[in-house]
């Protein structure tokens, strides 16, 4: 029995760096396989401001015009998800492909950054063990739930902050059990920097999040490095922000080259927020708390701030804007929906509250 036992002890799989990658291509073929018989859908009529936006926006993208015709959309949320669905039409890859390889490779990136958690292991059997994790993070549910179907950014953004995580995890691992000859932490901080640049244009609030983890990690990199007096390394922790700050320059670069707007977005930020802000703050006889402006606060507008005059037609009588954006319950606009109209109903008296008349599309 005892022989037994310590033969049993000694079976331990164990991979060559052949058959990991072998092994690694068949789960990510599997893994595309099972989910081949899922159908994208987007809500066409439906989502203007959602799917149609980006749609839209990535026809733009690939026809060579930025994110197309300047109008109250066209910068009204973060975009790298046109750059994305213009990526895939350039490669010819179909969408929902594109973005299981997508998961699959921050899942392998992963997999690989909590390597050195077996470091004391085997060659062989730690490739097992990355392998296995790598297996298990490839078919977790939440990679292919419905919400992933959507022609939109939800279908990226998991995998984009799987993408993040793993390289400061990747980056604090090493930093912490290897020397930097044995392992340098300089690409998984260029790894995390991609996922961050990437997150955090993809949605408007990924900093939220993102960011205050991206801080910590770096603070905890920091202490252990300086008190190992690796000082190239604790200067390498600029990497991620640079990455970041390179991205959002080149979105705000491009933006002032088509539209001459310098910024990510003329909805949240700029002079249409702060508009918004001072609206917010009128004094009001209304207690519903889904209004941020409601119906009297606005008529004190219309008759103190004459540019806003031109608006009230459109806000309180056109049949159309009615419609699209005023709630039948409470009889009239709440908080996120009188962002929207009022900034249609200034495209529609042909100016935009957040700026100057924009440059032409294709100006410098």
């Amino acid at each position: 029995m005892p022989n037994l036992l310590s033969r049993l002890r000694g079976l331990r799989p164990a991979l060559t760096r052949r058959a990991f990658w072998l092994w690694a291509a068949l789960i990510t073929l599997l893994r595309c396989a099972v989910t081949h018989f899922q159908l994208a859908y987007m809500w066409a009529g439906g989502a203007p401001l959602d799917d149609e936006l980006m749609f839209r926006a990535a026809n733009a993208i690939t026809s060579g015009q930025w994110l197309g015709e300047y109008d109250y959309l066209t910068l009204s949320k973060s975009m790298f998800f046109a750059v994305w669905l213009a990526l895939l039409n350039k490669l010819h890859l179909p969408y929902l492909l594109g973005g299981a390889l997508l998961w699959c490779a921050a899942a392998l990136l992963a997999a690989f950054a909590l390597r050195p958690l077996w470091r004391k292991s085997p060659a062989g059997q730690a490739r097992a063990l990355t392998l296995l994790l790598y297996a298990l993070l490839v078919f977790l549910p939440s990679s292919w739930a419905s919400y992933t179907l959507r022609v939109y950014r939800d279908n990226i953004f998991p995998a984009l902050c799987l993408l993040f995580f793993a390289g400061m995890a990747g980056a604090a691992l090493r930093a912490v059990f290897y020397t930097r000859k044995q392992a340098p932490i300089w690409p998984w901080l260029l790894a995390a920097g991609v996922g961050l640049a990437c997150g955090y244009l993809n949605r408007e609030d990924a900093g939220l999040f993102l960011l205050p983890f991206a801080i910590a990690a770096t603070l905890c990199m920091l202490v252990v490095l300086l008190h190992r007096r690796r000082w190239l390394c604790a200067a390498a922790q600029v990497i991620p922000y640079a990455v970041l700050a390179a991205g959002v320059g080149i979105f705000c670069a491009l933006n002032q080259h088509w539209y001459g707007v310098w910024g990510l977005s003329d909805f949240s930020e700029g002079s249409f927020a702060d508009a918004m802000g001072a609206m917010t703050r009128v004094a009001t006889d209304s207690d519903e708390p889904l209004l941020s402006v409601p119906a009297d606060a606005r008529e004190k507008l219309y008759a103190e701030i004459p540019q806003l005059q031109c608006l009230q037609y459109w806000l309180e009588e056109d049949p159309q804007l009615q419609n699209d954006f005023r709630d039948p319950e409470l009889d009239d606009y709440r908080a996120g929906s009188f962002y929207w109209a009022i900034r249609r109903a200034a495209q529609y008296e042909a100016f935009t509250p957040t700026l100057p008349p924009p440059m032409p599309i294709g100006r410098a």
